[in-house]
């Protein structure tokens, strides 16, 4: 975390801006893993199933612990390209549970809390490097385990995809073995992550390149006296959550003045009344959820709900601040737009509240029809990450038996925590109903 602190004087009916008590320097990038430098033999590697989760434990050379772009490159023959067939990546920290064949020398522990998940990357054939950039990761630990998993490859037209291997890093360390996850045909986890090794002849480093740069950090870029107050404008990466401190001069006397999301690499803030004689803006973990009544056509006709990007919130609305009618959304960029035209037609007379949720409650996303499939289908949204049991019945009497699955990656919303759960279930009998009589019950396990 850090800022830049600004200071503010008045001179007769002037202001001038002091910039000091701080510099900032921002360094450029710079490689902490790399193993592109020796190919070894050539060779390549992918699960022969084309969709087990496989990747590697890296550990990071430098100070630099801000990942900003990886580089990773691959080889497919694939006779059928389709945006449906597609690789994700993922990052985790290696704080899961110890390797129950580790030994009392060298303990080693699972891939566990999911640091970073990419969204669908297209294969193509041949060579390809794929390139994340622009992430902000902020990595605290000397390694990482990355992933790759690749979705929509078939077995039978003789797809082939896989990682190209190189020997020893660079830049940074890296064992000879390599994680693999086991996933069944609906591409759900089966058991956790075990090591793999090839042997002392072949070494399992894939090739990966890692850039970072320090912290992340946001600024008071420009600070001006307006009609009625002060404007400050504050620079940063987008959509990062930040506070804006004033001060009287005295040390480790700051006091909040505003709060806000950054809709960009920059945001402008107005403050009413006489300014203060310092700002500085703190990058934060989050900052509370407002209400903004937005104007157009010179009437108050739609509500802002503003926070930070991934949250999720209630908002709710009341004529008599007793009986509430409330919706759960999800902040999707630093403001979300609330349409309802009862609050909105009567709003002076409404009450308005928002308040966060800290976990999203699973429910049915939506429903799909396949006549000419044996199963139709119904997509759940929920908790990303979080596995559950999913049950049926055309009646809310006889249910089916749980099946156990998994909220993964929702394509529709890129930038949320949300998870998509995808679920097959039979047709209705005739005799019963419609298929829109059909209950689901979906349980979050621990």
């Amino acid at each position: 975390m850090g800022y830049t602190v600004h200071k503010m004087r008045k001179i007769g009916f002037f202001f001038l801006l002091l910039f000091g008590m701080s510099q900032v320097c921002l360094a450029d990038r710079e490689i902490i893993f790399d193993n592109f430098n020796d190919p070894g033999i050539g060779n390549f590697y992918g699960p022969s199933n084309l969709r087990n989760e496989m990747g590697d434990e890296i550990y990071f050379a430098g100070g630099a612990r801000t990942i900003e772009r990886i580089e990773i490159e691959c080889y497919s023959s694939i006779k059928t390209l389709s945006p449906e067939k597609y690789a994700i990546i993922r990052l985790y920290r290696e704080d899961g549970p110890e390797y129950e064949n580790s030994d009392e020398y060298y303990k080693l522990y699972l891939p566990g809390t999911l640091l970073y998940e990419s969204h669908p990357i297209q294969v193509v054939s041949g060579h390809s490097m794929i390139c994340l950039d622009g992430l902000n990761i902020q990595v605290e630990d000397p390694c990482i385990a990355w992933t790759i998993q690749f979705y929509g490859l078939s077995v039978a037209e003789k797809d082939i995809v896989g990682v190209i291997m190189y020997n020893s890093p660079t830049v940074g360390s890296s064992y000879g073995d390599f994680w693999m996850r086991t996933v069944d045909e609906s591409y759900q986890p089966v058991g956790a992550f075990k090591p793999f090794y090839f042997g002392d002849v072949l070494k399992a480093n894939f090739g990966v390149r890692v850039y970072a740069s320090p912290a992340s950090l946001v600024i008071c870029s420009k600070i001006e006296p307006v009609q009625d107050g002060v404007s400050i404008t504050i620079k940063g990466p987008a959509y990062s959550p930040v506070e804006v401190q004033a001060s009287s001069g005295m040390p480790d006397e700051w006091f909040t003045v505003a709060s806000r999301v950054l809709e960009s690499d920059s945001t402008t803030v107005f403050l009413k009344g006489p300014p203060a004689p310092y700002y500085r803006a703190v990058q934060v973990d989050k900052v509370p959820h407002g209400l903004q009544l937005g104007v157009l056509g010179g009437q108050a006709n739609f509500l802002k709900a503003h926070g930070a990007v991934g949250q999720r919130f209630v908002f709710g609305y009341s004529t008599n601040a007793i009986d509430w009618v409330r919706s759960t959304n999800v902040f999707i960029a630093p403001w979300s737009i609330i349409q309802d035209t009862h609050a909105m037609t009567n709003h002076s007379k409404c009450f308005y509240s928002i308040s966060e949720v800290e976990e999203e409650e699973p429910g049915v996303h939506q429903i799909l029809l396949m006549p000419d499939q044996e199963s139709n289908w119904v997509h759940f949204r929920g908790p990303r990450g979080r596995r559950a049991l999913v049950s049926y019945s055309f009646d809310e009497l006889n249910w089916s038996k749980s099946i156990p699955g998994q909220f993964t990656y929702f394509p529709a919303l890129t930038q949320t925590k949300s998870g998509l759960l995808v679920f097959p279930f039979p047709r209705v009998p005739t005799d019963i109903g419609s298929t829109f009589d059909t209950f689901f019950k979906i349980e979050l396990l621990d």
